[in-house]
């Protein structure tokens, strides 16, 4: 078997990814999108030089989580991209040197076109794209308060997003590691699922948790639980499992937690703490998204469930968690 280097051996990403000289007004990451997309529609040997289509691949999924980190495009195109990455991945050699040398191939490009990043900095962009963290999102947990002159509509240039991720480097060494996604996950023991679908199964395990927490405990995992305990409340009361008393608990859960913490914690972590009640949510229901809470509270807020809307029962006899999505997300989950 001929080792991935003697195949084509000769032939580079940079070498054969022709830079057009008509840059586009949102910056360099989408320059190298196009040019990517360009190289790869006229690659002859793309079925062949594996090498090269694998760091085609990486290149191509950290300009797009760049565009998405920008505000640019949605969470769907860079899930788009993302999936074929991992198809491609999945084709070629699993072994660490030869994703090494395709990543190599990848950052010399990318290094070309961003050279205001290094390579910790185009990993927690796929990072933060693949937890639908963008510029926005990120600066708002914390605790950044963007200038409200800013169009909404406006994008991030590339300047912006290295100055904002030192900022989030010196913040989570001076939190000593507290912006850590997966901490509440690590926090809340998953136990059997009840068969009455995710946000109820997370449900069940929070509650088990709460008894063990008071003014004493970690603010962040105080405000983590109390985010995550709303959004089950919420899905859970959508489904028709929930009363709007059970609710309200919910919510005196939320203040109470919010109290213990203290003002200072609840304006330096709550941005922290709903996205780790979100990744949180995403283990028991892998299709969640952040901004599905948003979406959840107001529809629980205007009495909207499942029932009231008549929607059928599945054939287990209840109103599932998939049906809840698609009552978030028609477009996604049609």
């Amino acid at each position: 078997m001929l080792e991935f280097g003697e195949v084509f051996g000769a032939e580079e990403l940079i070498d054969l990814v022709e830079e057009n000289p008509e840059r586009s007004a949102y910056g360099r990451f989408v320059d190298l999108s196009n040019d990517l997309g360009a190289f790869v529609d006229n690659y002859k040997h793309n079925k062949e030089n594996h090498l090269v289509m694998m760091a085609y691949a990486y290149a191509r999924r950290i300009a797009v989580a760049g565009i998405y980190f920008q505000t640019i495009v949605g969470s769907d195109y860079f899930e788009y991209v993302n999936d074929l990455f991992k198809n491609w991945q999945g084709l070629t050699d699993g072994s660490y040197e030869f994703q090494e040398a395709a990543m190599s191939q990848a950052l010399e490009i990318l290094s070309f076109y961003v050279p205001e990043l290094d390579r910790k900095k185009f990993s927690v962009l796929v990072q933060f794209a693949e937890q639908e963290i963008d510029f926005t999102k990120l600066a708002q947990s914390m605790g950044i308060e963007l200038d409200a002159s800013d169009d909404p509509g406006a994008y991030y240039p590339i300047s912006a997003v290295s100055a904002l991720l030192d900022e989030y480097y010196q913040f989570e060494a001076d939190s000593e590691g507290s912006v850590d996604w997966e901490f509440l996950s690590d926090s809340i023991p998953m136990s059997e699922p009840s068969g009455w679908g995710g946000f109820v199964d997370m449900h069940n395990d929070i509650a088990a948790v709460t008894p063990l927490l008071d003014e004493n405990s970690d603010p962040l995992l105080l405000l983590g639980v109390a985010e995550a305990a709303t959004i089950a409340a919420l899905g859970s009361f959508i489904q028709g499992f929930m009363s709007e008393g059970d609710l309200d608990q919910s919510y005196r859960i939320l203040l109470k937690a919010q109290d213990w913490a203290g003002e200072e914690a609840v304006e330096r972590l709550t941005g922290v703490a709903k996205m780790q009640a979100a990744v949180l949510t995403s283990r028991y229901i892998e299709e969640f998204r952040p901004h599905y809470a948003e979406i959840l509270f107001t529809a629980a807020q205007s009495g909207i469930t499942l029932p009231r809307l008549e929607i059928p029962k599945d054939q287990n006899g209840f109103h599932s968690v998939q049906s809840v999505l698609r009552l978030l997300d028609p477009d996604r989950f049609s």
